[in-house]
């Protein structure tokens, strides 16, 4: 609020919020977002780190609109709009898809490859679903949508097997063919630096010299007068002229301070050793296994008889790694209350029995791996 008390937009914090909801509206999940903020050292309103629960009451918050709200009634204008309807509505109707997702909210346990598998066949997402066998045990799947429109006839995915590859192909198992998976010290020094150039590219330095330039200006200026004060100029003028440089100053030093609050400053070597670290974490949590896919992996594309990972490189979608997993046995539904189904482990987090895939990385342009939407 003003000094007058009105109503007035933080013209701070608004960019911020205009811009997680285009990110929304252009397909960015609540993730993605999460990690734009935290990567640029952007706190939530309380001071805290961004997490994917960060953003339901943001992005569903009608007050954006420009509504005063009283005991549950609205007041049309009663406030700035500071989102305009249009993109307020775009990301409603996001929103409600999240809602509706078939993997979310519904399902008893969380899979990982929500929004990131897609069937090669079709080029549907490929969804969470569960079913239980004769002898009463829940077995997690992950199925293509367009069969379920009637257009594919892709067969299911054992969710623990599906995963546990994925797994491998980045931290690998420990095993003398696949020590490190994808994370070898070649792949670490790359992505390192990749990563750290990225990051110089992005610091904000023009902005900053610009208005270090501009304070310097202003400080030549009250040079100037404090010389011709001294001279016996008008002083009661001249004093005034002092006071509104150094006040502009003082602001343009308060911005300098905030833009470099927002520059991230990691080294080479924090980067790293940030990447090293995924190769002793525990993965048979939940948590360690969700952190690394959702950091390392872009897309899944999955066929029948293979699978094709699509890494987070360089500017997310450019110049991406492509890493053909040839599956040795499909490991679908059939028979999960014969054999097959004896052998699937029964926690979420055990580790699969599949003996590994032949894996061919290559570097791809990943154009035409998003997802089919009607």
């Amino acid at each position: 609020m003003d000094e007058e008390k009105r109503f007035i937009i933080n013209e701070e914090t608004a960019p911020i919020v205009k811009q997680m909801f285009e990110m929304l509206a252009s397909g960015y999940n609540y993730a993605e977002i999460a990690r734009y903020m935290n990567e640029r050292g952007i706190p939530t309103s309380r001071g805290g780190k961004w997490n994917k629960n960060s953003f339901h009451s943001i992005f569903s918050n009608r007050r954006y609109l420009g509504k005063y709200i009283f005991h549950g009634e609205e007041i049309d204008g009663g406030i700035p709009q500071l989102i305009d309807d249009g993109l307020f509505a775009d990301v409603q109707k996001v929103l409600e898809k999240y809602a509706a997702a078939p993997s979310r909210g519904k399902a008893k346990v969380e899979y990982l490859l929500s929004d990131k598998l897609i069937c090669g066949k079709c080029g549907h997402k490929m969804t969470g679903i569960s079913s239980t066998s004769k002898s009463k045990k829940i077995h997690h799947y992950y199925k293509c949508v367009g069969v379920t429109k009637g257009v594919c006839d892709k067969r299911t995915i054992r969710k623990q097997f599906i995963e546990d590859e994925i797994v491998y192909a980045i931290v690998g198992n420990g095993t003398e063919q696949n020590p490190h998976g994808i994370l070898t010290d070649e792949f670490i020094d790359m992505v390192a630096a990749e990563t750290y150039l990225l990051i110089q590219t992005e610091r904000n330095d023009c902005e900053i010299k610009r208005l270090e330039s501009l304070v310097a200006d202003n400080q030549k200026a009250i040079n100037n007068l404090m010389q011709a004060l001294m001279l016996g100029k008008i002083a009661d003028t001249i004093l005034a002229q002092i006071e509104k440089l150094e006040s502009e100053n003082k602001e343009l030093n308060d911005t300098i301070e905030s833009e470099k609050a927002l520059q991230i400053n990691y080294s080479y070597a924090d980067i790293r050793k940030w990447l090293q670290h995924f190769r002793t974490l525990d993965y048979s949590k939940t948590k360690n296994r969700k952190d690394l896919i959702d950091t390392f992996i872009y897309r899944v594309l999955l066929y029948d008889d293979k699978m094709k990972v699509i890494f987070n490189l360089k500017g997310e979608q450019q110049n991406e790694l492509l890493l053909n997993l040839i599956f040795p046995d499909y490991p679908d539904g059939n028979g999960d209350t014969g054999e097959n189904g004896a052998k699937e482990k029964e926690t979420d987090n055990s580790v699969s029995n599949s003996e590994g895939c032949a894996y061919t990385p290559v570097m791809v342009d990943p154009r035409g791996v998003e997802p089919l939407t009607f």
